[in-house]
């Protein structure tokens, strides 16, 4: 994992640095996949990278919405907000957690890794979008639930994005491994 992805982000330039640094870690794991990369009864490496490209398409929709709705709330305070980035960072580092994703995201009728990892490119062109057009002060007022972490902020969607990338691209990294060892 990228050092940076330890260290707190205070700035919402500090989140977008994150992202950049989870997505290039992803991309270098997807660069030498060797085909077709799957553990037994888990999903391949094309799978995998379509969940987190649903999974991001789904909070850039998600951030969208609530950016735009009424109900903003009081920001979060600065110990709040890192309260929310520890919870995340935790749970998203810890791989012996393993968590069912809900059906809509899973990766059914996952296309080719190089579609895929276009599909990437897209969603995260649409995040950017979405992030350009706010602030970190709307960020900290804008909340949405999570089913595994609870409430997030804006923020918080950011680092779900982030460590999620990270979790997944241990598991790409693993899988790799034991496809390797198999073939071997």
């Amino acid at each position: 994992m990228n050092p940076i992805l330890n260290e707190y982000p205070t700035t919402l330039t500090a989140r977008l640095a994150h992202l950049e640094a989870s997505r290039n870690d992803l991309l270098a794991e997807l660069s030498d996949v060797p085909a077709p990369a799957a553990l037994p009864l888990g999903w391949s490496v094309s799978e995998i990278a379509y969940h987190l490209h649903l999974v991001e398409r789904g909070i850039t929709r998600l951030l969208r919405k609530t950016l735009t709705a009424d109900s903003q709330a009081e920001p979060l305070s600065a110990e709040a907000l890192r309260a929310e980035w520890e919870r995340t960072f935790t749970l998203a580092d810890s791989a012996r957690n393993p968590v069912q994703a809900p059906s809509y995201i899973e990766p059914k009728d996952a296309p080719s890794l190089p579609e895929t990892v276009a599909l990437l490119a897209q969603s995260r062109v649409a995040l950017l979008e979405v992030l350009g057009t706010t602030n970190e002060t709307e960020l900290a007022s804008i909340t949405a639930p999570h089913p595994f972490l609870g409430v997030l902020s804006g923020h918080g969607w950011l680092g779900m994005i982030t460590y999620h990338e990270v979790r997944h691209t241990r598991q790409i990294r693993a899988v790799k491994s034991a496809t390797a060892e198999a073939a071997g």
